[in-house]
């Protein structure tokens, strides 16, 4: 059997994909279906249109064999797994691609520890870039005729060697190149023939991404206090100075930064008004790790709960601090390039930059992560919670990268050479004697900026807010009108502007106001562990499937536990399945917050639909 020819998959017309997905797929058919096919093609996708999933489908009436996915980072990688892996997101099943469980693909992640005979059943194995070679490394372990199919993700990282030396070892392998961002930071361009883009500016006004606003925070009084006691006004620093020095100097600047800061906080705490039901965060940018510590810091000195993420921290904690973030315990998240690329969590909506950036790739790579749009079944309205902004100062230079942005340029990556400045950790220490002291004494100016140039999305977002105002105004008069005291007015007001996508059940509410922490946390997990056995007993009720069978061991044992084994019946199978997706996406029980349990709670639904779909296929 070809896996990949012979699954029955449902693409085209299939309206739970999205219509760039599918005109992206059939143009991959197409090209690598010719009898004389060239071996490389690029595909070019914005960031939040669906990339990995795109990655997911790609293979099918493609692949002859196992497909490679290459990953740059331990972030993509993870962003691939929670699109592929069936205990993660579950995307074939869930997107009714592949409508019975047991034609879900086999899926190897690439450790040292895989046997080979999991690399030799396996449909994919995906990796990052770093395990390919050396030691333990994936090119020693299988043929050059392994994988007939190469997805690699992020391509404009392809030109690097690494990615090379596995694109000749692999030399009769078909690739695919995908991309959000098809320019570099040097003069190579991103390989492959380029058989399909689509353009951010269509994907914004389809409503696959959020729409996309800027602020430019400036300021004219800025000074700057040499060494020697030399102050030099801004105009001449810019006369005397590189623009690079003037850069630098705002980017270590706290004054600078925490105009940035406060206005980023204003806007957030603007869109938790109006839109109170969406949990939106500030993303921000910075220079290197002290640098993005003193960001943190500040941002916990306004009042924010922050939390900092870098490539020198030990992935397990990485791994500790988006569970974090996915789980809304932060207000900001701070970053050293860390979610420049393939990290995906909607509900960034303010990029908040402290770093000048030369790249045009960096730049649209970060923006790229607030883009990912929030359902619609989530929102308020579409102009406030699915309208990101991004905000920096203007003497970072960052106003020709958005003019680049937005204008959808290649040219300043794909024709120049681009040298990032570079930032060490002892910049914020020393910054005061390795440039200079900077202060700034004037009123704080705004310029807005809309990425479209059909519609203003600031204006959009005004009127839309004007609207929801005028709304609850009328609300409350009416409220008045019949009575009742303004704290019930309040609590009615509040009801009704948070739009809960899921409500915990009153004795779960009463439990966890309760005082006690270590009760309160004893019960609620008493209550999760209940509701995920209903939920198993009433799935099973509905699709006329025995709970004391043993028919499903064998369609789920691919994702249980080793523990498990064929005599599990079928409740108990529906039950760790559960559990173990609980497992992976907040921790395990013991180790579940009080929140966390709670989230889990409200993450059950989802759960229940997609367990619902596997059950319909098998019944």
């Amino acid at each position: 059997m070809n896996y990949f020819f012979d699954t029955n998959v449902f693409i085209e017309g299939n309206e739970n994909l999205r219509k760039p997905q599918i005109q992206a797929y059939l143009k991959i058919q197409s090209f690598f279906n010719q009898p004389d096919a060239m071996r490389e093609a690029l595909v070019v996708l914005p960031t939040g249109t669906g990339k990995s999933g795109l990655i997911a489908i790609a293979p099918y009436g493609v692949s002859k064999k196992r497909v490679l996915i290459i990953t740059p980072n331990h972030v993509t990688n993870n962003s691939i797994a929670k699109t592929v892996e069936a205990l993660e997101d579950n995307f074939w099943i869930n997107m009714n691609v592949i409508f019975s469980i047991e034609d879900n693909p086999i899926i190897i992640r690439y450790e040292k520890d895989v046997l080979q005979s999991e690399l030799n059943s396996a449909h994919f194995v995906y990796t990052n870039v770093q395990k390919l070679t050396g030691a333990n490394s994936l090119m020693n372990r299988v043929q050059p005729d392994h994988f007939d199919f190469i997805i690699i993700d992020e391509a404009h990282h392809a030109p690097a060697s690494t990615w090379q030396k596995a694109i000749s070892y692999f030399n009769d392998a078909k690739i695919l190149h995908v991309t959000g961002t098809p320019y570099r930071g040097d003069s190579v361009i991103v390989p492959g023939n380029r058989i399909h883009e689509t353009k951010l500016s269509e994907v914004m006004e389809q409503g696959y991404v959020k729409w996309l606003r800027n602020r430019t925070i400036s300021n004219e009084k800025i000074s700057f206090t040499l060494e020697d006691g030399t102050v030099l006004t801004l105009d001449e620093a810019k006369e005397i100075k590189e623009d690079s020095w003037v850069q630098r100097n705002v980017a270590m600047s706290d004054d600078c930064s925490l105009e940035v800061i406060r206005k980023s906080i204003e806007e957030l705490k603007k869109f938790k008004s109006i839109s109170p039901s969406v949990p939106h965060k500030i993303m921000a940018s910075a220079c290197s790790i002290r640098h993005a510590e003193i960001i943190k810091s500040l941002y916990e000195a306004e009042g924010m709960t922050a939390v900092l993420i870098h490539s020198k921290m030990d992935p397990a904690l990485q791994d500790k601090l988006f569970r974090d973030i996915e789980n809304h315990k932060c207000d900001v998240v701070i970053n050293v390039d860390k979610m420049g690329e393939g990290y995906d969590h909607k509900y960034l909506t303010i990029a908040a930059l402290f770093r000048p950036y030369k790249s045009l790739n960096k730049f649209a790579q970060v923006i790229g992560r607030v883009l990912r749009a929030i359902p619609e079944q989530e929102i308020t309205k579409h102009e406030i919670d699915n309208n990101a902004l991004v905000i920096y100062h203007e003497e970072l230079g960052l106003d020709v990268l958005w003019d680049y942005f937005k204008n959808e340029l290649e040219d300043i990556g794909k024709y120049k050479k681009v040298k990032e400045i570079d930032f060490s950790d002892d910049d914020p220490e020393k910054r005061e004697t390795l440039y200079a002291a900077v202060s700034i004494n004037g009123e704080t100016n705004e310029v807005d900026g809309s990425y479209s140039f059909n519609l203003d999305f600031n204006k959009k977002f005004g009127e839309a807010e004007e609207q929801i105002r005028r709304d609850r105004a009328k609300t409350r008069e009416e409220l008045e009108n019949i009575g009742l005291d303004d704290e019930t007015i309040d609590e009615t007001l509040n009801n009704l502007a948070r739009k809960k996508r899921r409500e915990i059940t009153s004795e779960l509410k009463a439990i966890y106001n309760e005082k006690r922490p270590l009760e309160r946390r004893k019960e609620i997990k008493r209550i999760l562990n209940g509701n995920v056995r209903l939920i198993s007993i009433e799935l099973l009720d509905e699709y006329n499937i025995d709970p004391k069978g043993l028919n499903l061991y064998s369609i789920f044992k691919r994702y249980l536990p080793k523990y498990t084994k064929d005599t599990t019946k079928n409740d108990g199978v529906l039950v760790i399945y559960i559990n173990t997706k609980l497992k992976i996406k907040f921790a395990g029980r013991e180790l579940m917050e009080i929140s966390d349990l709670v989230s889990a709670q409200n993450h059950l639904p989802e759960i229940e639909e997609e367990v619902g779909r596997i059950l319909n296929g098998i019944s």
